[in-house]
């Protein structure tokens, strides 16, 4: 069980790039921080959203009656890891505006990015198969609780300091 967990990123890593990802949107497109929340809430659901498949993390413990079904179908790290699944993901986000839209895509890309930093990868470019990944951080290492610590602080001090 142990070694299975070493192969995925903690959900709260997760968010905490998202939402870095998402306030940086924000600081670009000139929002204030009393506008901020629904860019944010669209990063932090993207940064979530592809661990859909996964019933035991910590988005598919939350909705296992649609994880289950998806994980059984896709399997774990699949169609809802590729680029592909960003674009789906945009274009269903457009129903809550554009800007809302873009930051779900943007919150999912950052959560590709992080799975790449461990060893299982991501299969970027599905349905082409082959996966990538850039690092091997493991899943609760020091590392990871480093970064995000170091992550959680950088989003403190852009609200701070903005």
């Amino acid at each position: 069980m142990e070694h299975e967990r070493s192969d995925k990123v903690l959900g709260r890593t997760h968010l905490g790039v998202g939402l870095i990802a998402g306030y940086g949107l924000c600081m670009a497109l000139g929002l204030p921080n009393a506008e901020a929340t629904p860019i944010m809430a669209g990063a932090a659901v993207g940064s979530l959203l592809p661990d859909i498949d996964h019933p035991e993390s910590s988005f598919g413990r939350k909705v296992r009656i649609i994880s289950i079904p998806i994980n059984h179908i896709l399997g774990h790290r699949g169609l809802t890891h590729s680029l592909v699944f960003v674009a789906i993901t945009y274009v269903c986000a457009l129903y809550f505006g554009s800007g809302v839209a873009l930051a779900a895509a943007l919150g999912v890309l950052t959560h590709l990015l992080l799975d790449m930093l461990n060893p299982s990868g991501v299969p970027l470019l599905y349905p082409v198969k082959g996966r990538l990944h850039l690092l091997e951080i493991k899943t609760g290492s020091q590392r990871e609780k480093l970064i995000f610590w170091l992550l959680l602080i950088i989003v403190i001090a852009l609200m701070v300091y903005r």
